[in-house]
């Protein structure tokens, strides 16, 4: 009976400083999450502080090219009335240009791929396009599969 009570004595003990253990663990994890939240909340507000800077800097911006764009436009006008006109012939020329034609005889080639798929679409096996073309058969069959996918 004394060998229960002092068993159930050693293992009150360790269950308390288990315990102890688990509750000093706890209660750094909650100092960290809330030195996290400090953190989290410090770089929020430098973020959103940031962003209030560059709306301003974008808005004095395009105030600036607002007020800069006119100024140019009408110094180009004054210096050189031509340029529009120039302009509009430049852009005339370029809607009548018409690249030439090649000279000769034209050769269209088909494509290793589209052959492959034009015979299989005419019903010939892998082997039978692979012989036509003189390629591997694996070859083919790759290239079909591919093209089911």
């Amino acid at each position: 009976m004394i060998v229960f009570v002092i068993f159930s004595f050693i293992l009150h003990v360790a269950s308390i400083g288990a315990i102890f253990v688990l509750y000093r663990t706890q209660q750094r994890l909650q100092e960290q999450d809330k030195e996290a939240g400090a953190v989290k909340e410090e770089l929020d507000e430098l973020l959103s502080t940031y962003i209030e800077e560059i709306k301003q800097e974008n808005n004095e911006l395009k105030k600036w090219i607002a007020s800069n764009k006119d100024v140019a436009r009408n110094d180009i006008k004054e210096r050189d009335p031509f340029v529009t006109e120039n302009k509009q012939s430049h852009k005339e020329e370029e809607l009548v240009f018409e690249p030439p034609l090649p000279e000769g005889n034209i050769k269209i080639e088909k494509s290793f791929q589209s052959q492959v798929l034009s015979l299989a679409a005419n019903g010939y096996t892998a082997n039978e396009i692979a012989k036509q073309l003189q390629v591997g058969q694996t070859e083919v069959e790759l290239l079909l599969k591919f093209h089911e996918k």
